[in-house]
């Protein structure tokens, strides 16, 4: 059986070898000789070789192993250059292949992030590889599929609401135009006015009232994130990918984060605390909170299945949960055991801390979530675009990268039960 980590890391010792090559020719201010054009060729056609064999390879894993196409390719897409899983990645979570952004399809050569960068501010260098990039409408290069995978990749740990919510694809022909996704009037019950009926034989069908649905409209809007890099350091394929990866990933995640929980829906997604669709619980005692918080939210919390259940908690809080106790006086928060990959939890509901919702005290400090029930639509994306022009005297370049996106709860408001008074949500809030 082929080992295809083996030909994984046969192949980034080749790539390394090209990048050097180019690497040295750019610091050095000049076109490569034509032994080094020669032996980049030797090299490109080494790695097409160990391409082919890998492709087979992975075919005749899957076919052993039974897995789909799709699982092996959600597995591939998170592979690193050296065959290994990256940092922070557990196959099997959620997310999925494409993480909600368009399948671009596109194949430019490009093998890291780092040369990608490099491309997009330099033609010359461009020119000297050889490699097409395409222009997006308003400007900045669209990146390759999987290269965008490597920027996005998006994992429970680095991200809160895309890996637990519904996400919307974007549309192929419009990726950025406005969808309008059916929403059932929770004020009509919790099966939105839908009536059942048992019928005798030979009974007139009752008239069953029709449900009322409404429309939820989602635009993806533009949200961006740039640095300042040197022009050394954009120099270095492989040092820019490590650092343009990690940064961007952070900095959009938690911005679209921010945004989910928080946001006002003005020219950005419509947050959990403005929507209508929470319910608030009021506090026990200010600046607290406490076991009658817990059991208060959980009476209120609407699930199908505790499984997807999440408690929202910022840091600020930890002290008083860990000392939190029940009418018995047992201890009712567990912490977090890696050995067997288990989460920190409250009551058997997983929590995730988090400073992206408000302090101990605020409204929004504690909250019990079913993210199934946001909605978050993709657009277009993403796109790079490097310019030197502001700090051009100081060897300096901005690189600037942005998507589409929109989001919004997918309920307008909290849901009625069948006995006509009780409401419940998937969105709890502990209230100030």
């Amino acid at each position: 059986m082929v080992d295809i980590r083996l030909l994984m890391r046969k192949k980034s010792e080749l790539l390394l070898k090209r990048q050097k090559i180019l690497d040295e020719a750019v610091l050095e201010d000049r076109g490569q000789t034509p032994s080094e054009n020669a032996l980049t060729r030797s090299l490109m056609n080494q790695v097409d070789q160990l391409d082919v064999e890998i492709t087979e390879a992975q075919a005749e894993e899957r076919q052993r192993c039974g897995i789909s196409s799709d699982q092996a390719e959600i597995r591939n897409a998170l592979m690193g250059r050296n065959g290994e899983p990256e940092a922070g990645v557990t196959f099997g979570s959620s997310g999925g292949s494409r993480f909600g952004f368009l399948q671009n399809e596109l194949r430019t050569g490009h093998k890291s992030v780092g040369e990608f960068c490099q491309d997009a501010r330099w033609p010359e260098m461009r020119e000297q590889r050889g490699f097409s990039m395409t222009l997006g409408e308003e400007g900045g290069f669209l990146v390759p599929d999987l290269l965008a995978e490597r920027i996005l990749q998006v994992t429970p740990e680095s991200s809160i609401v895309r890996p637990r919510c519904t996400i919307i694809p974007p549309d192929e022909a419009h990726p950025d135009a406005k969808v309008g996704i059916p929403c059932v009037d929770s004020e009509e019950g919790v099966l939105g006015g839908v009536q059942v009926s048992w019928l005798a034989e030979g009974a007139e069908k009752p008239e069953i009232k029709k449900p009322k649905l409404v429309m939820l409209e989602l635009e993806p809007k533009e949200v961006g994130a740039h640095c300042v890099v040197t022009d050394k350091l954009l120099r270095n394929a492989s040092a820019i990918t490590v650092f343009l990866e990690t940064t961007f990933r952070q900095a959009l995640y938690s911005e679209e984060d921010d945004q989910c929980i928080s946001g006002d829906g003005v020219g950005k997604p419509l947050g959990i605390l403005n929507s209508d669709a929470k319910i608030l619980v009021p506090r026990n005692t200010g600046m607290t909170f406490k076991f009658e918080d817990v059991a208060r939210m959980m009476t209120v919390f609407y699930y199908i299945n505790w499984t997807s259940a999440v408690w929202l908690i910022n840091h600020t809080v930890l002290a008083q949960l860990i000392e939190m106790v029940d009418a018995g006086s047992h201890r009712v928060f567990v912490g977090a055991d890696p050995s067997k990959l288990l989460p920190p939890s409250l009551l058997g509901i997983p929590c995730i801390f988090s400073d992206r919702n408000p302090v101990l005290g605020a409204t929004g400090d504690v909250m019990l979530l079913d993210l199934r029930f946001y909605l978050l639509k993709s657009g277009s994306g993403p796109f790079i675009k490097a310019s030197e022009h502001m700090l051009f005297t100081e060897n300096k370049t901005i690189i600037k990268m942005w998507y589409g996106c929109d989001g919004s709860p997918w309920l307008r408001k909290p849901i009625l039960m069948k006995d006509g008074v009780t409401k419940r949500s998937p969105f709890v809030v502990l209230e100030e």
